[in-house]
């Protein structure tokens, strides 16, 4: 009796927690993710090392990116799938020394990076208020939520009023193994024509499309791996929009840089 009681326990505390799942409005469920993804970031303080594809109408680049609590060193590996010339890689070293060594240069980008994150954070708090979720799917391991915007939200900013004309779906890795939850993937699209500012600020057009991917690159460490944007239009304010985009992010290992000057040094330059 005593050996089946602990299992017992076990079970009830399974279903109990099943029933709390069941429960939960598909509202409650992306507000329980956001609050998740904020909390995780809060606590990561891990630094990678990875590769970072970039492709554009105009441009097509790999590079080299070594991460520090300080901020990012990067060093250009190929352009348009074809290696550096011996003259362009050093001129490329030169840049990425120049920056390990300009202080004022490292506090602005560092700046700019933190305020990059500041608006990614309201942004996700915006994702339970801006529109309406519905549950597409379940299974024990993940559950998709679909999206579409929200007729009684009042956006208060240009950012807000770009995501809320937007539908799609989220992709939610359920709590499991003393891991939070997390979100996988969101992708979407515009359900309108934007305007703002008479055409002068932004003009996006209906249809344009987004998807954003996630993958857990160490255990309960999770990275954007990929990041697709395809907008017709233009936004003046936002670079997010507006753009014809895809990025992928591999091959990550961990970054012991604590610096940018040594973070530039794990990238191996000429």
């Amino acid at each position: 009796m005593r050996t089946l009681l602990p299992a017992l326990l076990l079970i009830a505390l399974g279903l109990t927690a099943r029933l709390h799942a069941q429960s939960q409005t598909p509202q409650q469920i992306i507000a329980a993710a956001v609050q998740s993804e904020i909390a995780a970031d809060l606590a990561d303080h891990t630094n990678w090392i990875y590769l970072h594809h970039d492709v554009k109408p105009d441009s097509d680049t790999l590079t080299l990116v070594a991460e520090s609590p300080l901020g990012s060193a990067t060093r250009k590996l190929e352009d348009h799938g074809h290696p550096l010339t011996p003259d362009q890689a050093r001129q490329d070293a030169d840049r990425a020394r120049a920056f390990a060594a300009d202080r004022d240069r490292q506090i602005k980008a560092k700046r700019d990076s933190r305020h990059d994150d500041d608006e990614a954070e309201a942004m996700m708090r915006l994702l339970p208020v801006a529109f309406l979720w519905q549950l597409k799917s379940e299974t024990p391991d993940r559950q998709t939520l679909a999206f579409r915007p929200n007729p009684g939200f009042t956006p208060h900013t240009l950012t807000a009023r770009v995501l809320a004309t937007m539908a799609g779906e989220v992709h939610i890795v359920r709590a499991h193994g003393g891991q939070p939850m997390r979100i996988e993937l969101i992708q979407g699209m515009l359900t309108d024509d934007v305007t703002i500012g008479w055409g002068l600020l932004a003009r996006l057009r209906k249809g344009g499309r987004f998807r954003v991917e996630r993958s857990e690159i160490a255990p309960g460490v999770w990275q954007i791996t990929g990041s697709h944007i395809h907008m017709e239009g233009r936004a003046l304010l936002f670079k997010s929009f507006g753009e014809q985009e895809d990025e992928t992010m591999t091959g990550f290992r961990p970054s012991a840089a604590r610096d940018i000057p040594e973070a530039t040094a794990e990238l191996g330059l000429p």
